[in-house]
């Protein structure tokens, strides 16, 4: 494991499957830039998909419907979540 960066990512780096799909996600998705995207989840996200996704461009916020989730992911990715009215 790398102390250069979170434990999360060094996990990713080992999957050739969640690299495979994030991978298929951005073809996916094409440009990003200027575009406002959000990503839900549901306890299934530890916030790698989140950096790798964000890195693509775009103004990303996401949600996670498993609360414990949540604060792994603010601290991995620092990024904005979205909050259920």
């Amino acid at each position: 494991m790398s102390l250069a960066q979170p434990w999360q990512l060094d996990m990713f780096d080992k999957s050739l499957k969640k690299k495979m799909k994030v991978a298929l996600i951005k073809r996916h998705l094409g440009e990003l830039e200027g575009t406002r995207c959000v990503m839900i989840t549901c306890g299934d996200n530890n916030g790698a998909m989140n950096y790798h996704l964000r890195s693509g461009g775009g103004e990303w916020t996401w949600a996670d419907f498993e609360e414990n989730s949540i604060p792994q992911m603010v601290t991995q990715t620092c990024g904005r979540r979205a909050t259920p009215s």
